[in-house]
Formats: C-alpha cells, structure tokens, sequence
C-alpha cells in the first residue's frame, strides 16, 4: 500500500511539471499570437481617407467686348416754299413750318450755308435779309438777278445787267467785281462745296452754257451747254438742266447720266444721292444711277419749291 501511495505520488508529481510545463509555454504562446496580431493590426491599419480635391469649375471664355458707335441722324435740310396763291414765304424744317408773309411775290431765295440767313428777292422790290436766329428782317436797296452768299456769309454776290456785284450785308454798298461781255449774262450762282468755284449759267445769244469762275484767278471756264448748276452737297455730283433733259455727273466727268421725260423748271438736290426736280408745284426726285423718276410729296400742292439749305443750328 505504502508502495501505490509512492507511485501515485510520482504520477502527480510528474503530471504536475508537465501541466506547468505546457501551461508555460501556453503562456508564451498567447503572448506570441497577441504579439503578431499587434503587429499585423499595425501594419494594416486603415489609411486616412483623402480630403475630395476642390474642382475649379471651367470658365467660359469672354468674347471681346466691340464698341458700336450708332452713326448720327443727319440733319434734314430745311426747305423754303413760295405759295403761289399768295406772297408768303413758307420755311419748313423736319415737321416744323415757319410763314413769312412779304408784300411782294417771289422770285428766288438765297440760303446762306449755316442756315441763319436768308436773301430773299421779291418780284419788282428790294432784296429782304431774313435772320432765322433773331426773327428779324430788314431791306437792302438792291435788285439782282441772281445771287448767292458769298463763302464767309458777310456778302452777297449778286448778278445784274450782265454784271457781277457784291452787295454788303448791311447794303450800303455795291461794288463791282466781273463784267460780263454783252449781250451776255450771268445767272443761277452756285458754289461747289468745300472750293472757291463759283459756277453759273452763262446766257448768250445762242444756248445757254454752264461755266465757272475761280476767285483766285478770274478765269472763265465753260463745261458745256445748260442751265441751273446744282452741286451735290458733297461736291460729289454736279446737275444742270437743258430744256426737259437733266443731266447728273461725277466730278471728275467719268459719270454721266441723262434722264428726261417731264417737263423741268428748277433743280434742287435733297441729300447726296437724290435730286428734287421740280415741275410747276409738282416735285420728282431722282436718285442717282437710277433711269427714272419717283413722285413724291412735299408741302402743299399750292406750294412752289425754290430752295434747299442746311438745318437750323
């Protein structure tokens, strides 16, 4: 029995240092497996997400900004109208109308450039002086037969018994400058725009011709037979009329046109390209190139065109 007691001792014993032997390394194997799974949580550890990346949005590009500038309105030119049934004088300018009333008919008017002045000739009487801008008139003791403004607008030139004057603004005086050979006669005074030509209708004892006088040198040049020169207000065109047939061409007589077909008794350009013709109390107008006249309608039937100058200023 003593003998038993001794051998289950041994077993326990030895039982005993193998359980702590294994519970040893049991130990150490938890402390290796938490080890690696250290390790292991380590190195895999979630990255850090990324901030999203801020996206500039695209602009369009801006085109170039193109400046337009509107052309101005060009002034309408202001119109002057004899009433055939009575001696007044009508100044009509865009949809306003002006009446003067004189004690004479009307024969014709001069319109000084800027629009502020005109000369106006009555039939058998003295020349009147109308001031636009001072609603004031007055009379020179002097008749002509034609005339215009001088180019500063302090004279007229004035044509007379186949002379050609000046006639101060304030009419005190007449001087002479050009005599005319008889029977010739000097008439329908025009300046070309921007020169110092004075163009006119020279009559003689045949066709009348359409000449021109320079201020520098006096001398006398004639284009051709007709009547009533009428430049263009560009200086581009130059119309006169002979008898029914009305001729336009270029300054430099590279272009020429003829239309005919009614009767002509003056001639006015309206603006650069179209020309007024005027028959009686009737008005047609004639654009440049163009083969034909267009009826069109000014003032009253009762009025009678005979002038064209430039706006109010």
């Amino acid at each position: 029995m003593a003998w038993y007691d001794k051998k289950m001792n041994n077993y326990f014993l030895w039982y005993g240092m193998i359980f702590e032997s294994i519970r040893g390394w049991m130990r150490w194997l938890v402390l290796l497996i938490g080890l690696v799974l250290l390790v292991g949580c380590a190195s895999s550890a979630t990255p850090l997400q990324s901030l999203p990346t801020a996206t500039t949005p695209a602009v369009a590009a801006t085109p170039p900004v193109t400046a337009t500038v509107s052309a101005l309105p060009r002034p309408a030119p202001t119109l002057f109208f004899a009433d055939t049934t009575t001696t007044n004088l009508i100044i009509q300018h865009d949809q306003l109308s002006q009446t003067v009333v004189l004690s004479n008919t009307i024969d014709f008017v001069a319109v000084r450039d800027d629009g502020t002045q005109i000369a106006i000739q009555p039939h058998d009487a003295d020349i009147t002086i109308l001031n636009l801008t001072t609603n004031t008139r007055y009379t020179i003791n002097s008749r002509c037969d034609s005339m215009v403004w001088a180019p500063d607008g302090q004279n007229l030139i004035c044509a007379r018994y186949g002379n050609i004057y000046t006639i101060e603004r304030n009419g005190m005086s007449d001087t002479l400058i050009t005599v005319a050979e008889s029977p010739n006669a000097y008439a329908e005074f025009v300046w070309r725009p921007k020169s110092a030509q004075l163009w006119f209708t020279l009559v003689s004892d045949t066709k009348p011709k359409i000449c021109t006088i320079s201020n520098s040198t006096a001398d006398l040049l004639c284009v051709g037979n007709g009547q009533q020169p009428r430049w263009s207000p560009n200086g581009q065109w130059l119309a006169y009329r002979l008898g029914d047939s009305v001729t336009v061409q270029s300054a430099d007589a590279s272009q020429q046109y003829s239309v005919t077909g009614i009767r002509v008794d003056n001639l006015w350009w309206h603006d650069d390209q179209h020309l007024l013709v005027i028959s009686g109390s009737r008005i047609m107008q004639y654009t440049v190139g163009d083969p034909q006249f267009t009826p069109i309608t000014l003032g009253a039937p009762t009025w009678r065109l005979i002038g064209v100058g430039a706006p109010f200023r």
